[in-house]
């Protein structure tokens, strides 16, 4: 399980995760299917998401500077980057909107 916030208005999606600082959970933004990372000074794990919870793609420790797209995405994970699990492409999430975290169901299994 991992904890999150929504971002879902267009001011909160532009500030992004940076709008957080020191937060350890991860931000959803919705909808959103490009990030980027101009103006951040630490790496970020993002995850993009299709409307039925699957995870599209994937990326760890994006350093600043940097722009992740992904067609078909309704939503985008970021996180700070950590060294804790994170989501693959082929994962399905459950996300509650009454309860602040997100399960993963792993392709594996």
């Amino acid at each position: 399980m991992m904890e999150v916030r929504f971002a879902t208005s267009l001011l909160a999606r532009l500030r992004g995760i940076k709008a957080y600082k020191g937060y350890g959970g991860v931000l959803a933004l919705a909808p959103c299917c490009d990030v980027h990372t101009f103006g951040m000074r630490a790496r970020l794990d993002i995850a993009f998401v299709a409307r039925n919870g699957m995870v599209l793609s994937s990326f760890r420790r994006v350093p600043p500077s940097s722009r992740r797209r992904c067609a078909g995405a309704a939503l985008t994970l970021e996180r700070y980057s950590s060294d804790d699990a994170w989501v693959h492409p082929g994962d399905v999430l459950q996300i509650g909107l009454g309860d602040p975290e997100i399960s993963v169901r792993s392709k594996e299994g």
